[in-house]
């Protein structure tokens, strides 16, 4: 597995578990998730960061899965924390480039192509442009 992969193979298996209600996935589903051939990838990431995944169950009565250990989700909790107070300097920034237009208007596709330059997130269409009617349309 080279460089590149393993800290998508971290985020998309965080994201996974993240989205379970329980906060955990059985690994018997993450073949649901993530397909047969990929489900091994990420097995062996699971292996290979016990500081970020942790294993569980296994016995009888219930089958393994994994979850994030309690250092993980500490981490998460604070990197949610800082993209919230991220927010006004993300607006600012948006506002300042569109008063630099002549009609204050700059299509989406232009904002996508500079977005990592902005330090804007990869959904902000969906998570940070609705939070501010007032400002974006």
């Amino acid at each position: 597995m080279d460089l590149q992969k393993k800290p998508f193979l971290i985020l998309k298996l965080k994201s996974i578990i993240q989205s379970q209600k329980h906060q955990s996935v059985f690994l018997r589903d993450l073949e649901k998730e993530v397909g047969f051939l990929q489900k091994w990838n990420f097995m062996s990431v699971i292996e290979k960061y016990p500081s970020i995944f942790r294993v569980g169950g296994g016995n009888s009565s219930t089958p393994p899965f994994v979850t994030s250990t309690e250092k993980a989700e500490k981490i998460a909790r604070e990197e949610a924390e800082a993209k919230e107070l991220m927010d006004p300097i993300l607006v600012k920034n948006l506002r300042k480039m569109l008063m630099l237009s002549v009609d204050c208007r700059v299509p989406l596709e232009m904002i996508e192509s500079i977005e990592n330059e902005l330090g804007l997130p990869q959904d902000f269409k969906n998570s940070l442009i609705p939070k501010y009617p007032d400002f974006f349309q």
